[in-house]
């Protein structure tokens, strides 16, 4: 009977465990693209600012009245609510800023690239992509996080494809690293410029919203 009771069980993980391998194998895949990494490396890196945000929301909560209790369970910070709710503000409410600088770096350093200067091209193609009549920030929380990862799919992937085809201004190698790689920016931010304002000026398309 136990044996029988075991061939049961092996049966039954089996039958688990038979679809869950064909599963794993194409998520794994899909977890190898450069892109899905660069997403995941990126996203990964900023959350610790989230979490202080988080934090300061918590004080906040405890350091206010009529929000978990009438009374304030932390009296003496009731002052200093409007200072502590700031640290949460330009964290939390603008988390999209933090994670397409962060995944325009991680996906350049996978792609062969300047971290710096793919950090730099996300988010000059977040705030093109933002751009209306003014500044808009209203799309810099989390509303723009798919915003922000268009951002550093288009401005890292044009840096590659400028670099790789050799499309940027070269400096002898005698000029120091930090320099060069300034100056070899120069035309990829040019395209990445100008793909992100065709997509919000000519064509009309508002990504953020």
């Amino acid at each position: 009977e136990s044996i029988i009771s075991k061939k049961e069980k092996n049966s039954f993980v089996d039958k688990i465990m038979g679809p869950m391998d064909k599963i794993s194998s194409p998520l794994i895949k899909f977890g190898q693209i450069p892109f899905i990494q660069g997403l995941q490396r990126g996203m990964v890196s900023s959350i610790g600012v989230t979490m202080v945000g988080s934090i300061f929301l918590v004080i906040c909560l405890f350091g206010a009245d009529g929000n978990i209790t009438e009374k304030a369970l932390l009296p003496f910070l009731t002052p200093y609510i409007d200072q502590l709710s700031l640290i949460n503000s330009l964290s939390m409410n603008i988390m999209a800023i933090y994670m397409c600088v962060a995944m325009g770096a991680e996906y350049a350093d996978i792609k062969g690239i300047n971290k710096t200067t793919g950090a730099v091209g996300a988010l000059f193609a977040f705030i093109l992509l933002n751009y209306v009549n003014a500044l808009e920030i209203t799309y810099w929380g989390s509303a723009g996080i798919v915003t922000a990862i268009i951002a550093m799919a288009i401005s890292v992937n044009v840096i590659h494809l400028c670099y790789k085809y050799n499309i940027r201004i070269k400096l002898p190698s005698s000029v120091p690293p930090a320099i060069s790689d300034s100056f070899s920016s120069i035309v990829p931010y040019l395209f990445v410029a100008l793909i992100c304002w065709s997509i919000r000026t000519i064509m009309g398309f508002d990504i953020p919203a």
